[in-house]
């Protein structure tokens, strides 16, 4: 529903019905300037997925990093009377150790990305941000040429909401708990949000 212009004519259709009590020109104006706004949405998740290593990438890097370490780990295997040492004792001195240590931080958190990253969908923390950011400029939008934005689940807002979220598909369908929290930031104040440009 949005292209590299930002919303087609049926995106645009559909956040009209909800605007049809509204003045035609408020209405247009406040397509054309959400536009960028959801443009500029897309472009972040695009260069976020550019920019993240694949998940195949790290586990070759995690793959080779476990060989190193296990070659440093055989390197400790006698103390200095050439006695053997424990497996555990000789990992816990090589993390302590300043020289080896960043191989084992390093490791801990290749684990780490990859399982996160492994997990469906986006980043949540990172979602969150940019649903409460899309809701923000839409809230701000709203009260500059609809009216002042209200948490109504019938309601013009939450639905324009709701089909921004959509149409940027984002993991969350229910925009509820970001709607809410930006009418608290912002006092459910429309002069407020007119000046916040």
């Amino acid at each position: 529903m949005i292209g590299p212009t930002g919303l087609t004519d049926i995106g645009k259709k559909e956040i009209r019905q909800w605007l049809t009590s509204y003045k035609p020109d408020k209405v247009e104006a406040f397509l054309r300037e959400l536009d960028p706004c959801l443009i500029d949405v897309i472009q972040i998740l695009d260069c976020r997925k550019t920019y993240i290593p694949s998940i195949e990438y790290k586990k070759n890097i995690l793959k080779a990093l476990k060989k190193v370490i296990q070659k440093v780990e055989t390197m400790y295997d006698k103390d200095i009377m050439g006695r053997p040492v424990e497996h555990m004792a000789r990992i816990v001195f090589l993390q302590a150790t300043p020289q080896w240590r960043p191989l084992y931080e390093i490791k801990t958190r290749l684990e780490k990305e990859i399982s996160e990253q492994a997990k469906p969908g986006r980043p949540r923390e990172f979602i969150s941000y940019l649903e409460w950011d899309i809701t923000f400029e839409i809230a701000r939008l709203f009260a500059k040429y609809i009216e002042k934005p209200a948490f109504y689940r019938d309601g013009p807002f939450y639905n324009v909401v709701r089909l921004a979220f959509k149409f940027l598909e984002l993991p969350n369908k229910a925009p509820d708990r970001s709607i809410k929290a930006v009418l608290k930031a912002l006092n459910v104040d429309p002069i407020v949000l007119r000046e916040k440009r």
